[in-house]
């Protein structure tokens, strides 16, 4: 485990009572007595202890990457509640943050009539640790002359501020088991920066990465999968890292056919391809692939509110939550 401590010079109750009320808000668990106030998140473990001068904090996370998220996070959190003053984060060395990367660009080729593919070199070994998330965020920005580094409080600092970088998010599609290079499928769409950038980006660019983060791969016997085109990478990349003998289905909604994929997978899993257009018959297409085994991962992917459709399909065919994940990749303008 990792940790980064720090300490709060205000009330302890006004404290917990900020923190307790936003883990709430996420449905997180709080447990809180006069003196102390511990909160479990996906991130990881806070641990709050009263003392005469205001409160002692401890962050615990997995890795190094989500805890760097974790500080990032709650150096947010205490500034949005004014706190920000209050807080003193323990002194750090390091100046690069352990969630940040850089690679290099080393092919870059249009795949299908909707897909680009980008291989990036460099030391990918983060995302291969165990529980690692699948995704990353690529580092953009018009005016910084630097790559985000680390304060003396181990908080990432944004060159020319956080509001002009872009930091789009992206799935490992395909990873070398030296961990050396990753393979990035970037869907194409007009005026799109990250879609611009990829068909013009030359050969040895350097680009910088925030990851790993989000879910990881599913480790389930049974799996139901479903997204539109943005969830492509992510769903090809469960399918084919499928745990040995897993069963299941894939369903795929694309705008063009041409952008399917051939992949292997384990015999029982089976991948299906769609016209875009058979979005509007996905609550059938879920109810038609209930999980047959007990232990399962049902997933789905894509807009917003297609999203949402898929959440309470997943309710209504009485699935437990903890087996099911519904994810708002973008919204409809």
């Amino acid at each position: 485990m990792f940790e980064q401590r720090a300490h709060l010079t205000a009330p302890s109750s006004v404290i917990f009572d900020a923190i307790e009320g936003r883990a709430k808000q996420g449905g997180f668990t709080a447990e809180r007595s006069d003196s102390s106030l511990v909160v479990t998140a996906p991130l990881g473990v806070v641990d709050m202890q009263a003392t005469k001068g205001g409160v002692d904090m401890v962050l615990t996370a997995e890795s190094p990457e989500k805890l760097q998220l974790f500080v990032d996070l709650y150096a947010q959190r205490f500034a949005d509640f004014g706190l920000d003053k209050a807080l003193k984060w323990q002194t750090v060395s390091a100046k690069v943050p352990r969630n940040q990367m850089l690679a290099t660009v080393t092919a870059s080729e249009q795949i299908s009539p909707n897909f680009h593919r980008l291989r990036l070199e460099g030391d990918f070994a983060a995302f291969q640790r165990p529980n690692a998330g699948l995704h990353f965020r690529f580092l953009f920005s018009k005016t910084a002359t630097g790559w985000p580094y680390l304060d003396d409080s181990g908080v990432t600092q944004w060159p020319e501020g956080a509001q002009s970088w872009h930091r789009p998010p992206y799935t490992v599609r395909r990873i070398s088991k030296a961990a050396d290079w990753i393979d990035v499928d970037i869907v194409l769409h007009a005026g799109g920066q990250t879609t611009d950038w990829c068909q013009s980006v030359e050969l040895g660019t350097e680009i910088g990465l925030h990851g790993p983060s989000g879910s990881s791969l599913p480790t389930a016997k049974w799996l139901g999968l479903a997204g539109d085109e943005t969830a492509l990478p992510v769903i090809l990349h469960m399918a084919e890292q499928a745990v040995e003998g897993a069963e299941g289905q894939a369903h795929l909604f694309v705008r063009d056919l041409q952008d399917r994929q051939d992949i292997v997978t384990p015999a029982g899993l089976f991948v299906h391809w769609h016209p875009v257009s058979e979005l509007e018959n996905l609550e059938d297409i879920l109810r038609q692939m209930p999980p047959q085994h007990e232990d399962y991962h049902m997933f789905f992917a894509g807009e917003r509110l297609l999203s949402g459709r898929a959440r309470e399909t997943f309710r209504e065919m009485d699935l437990e939550t903890r087996r099911t994940k519904a994810a708002s990749y973008w919204l409809r303008s």
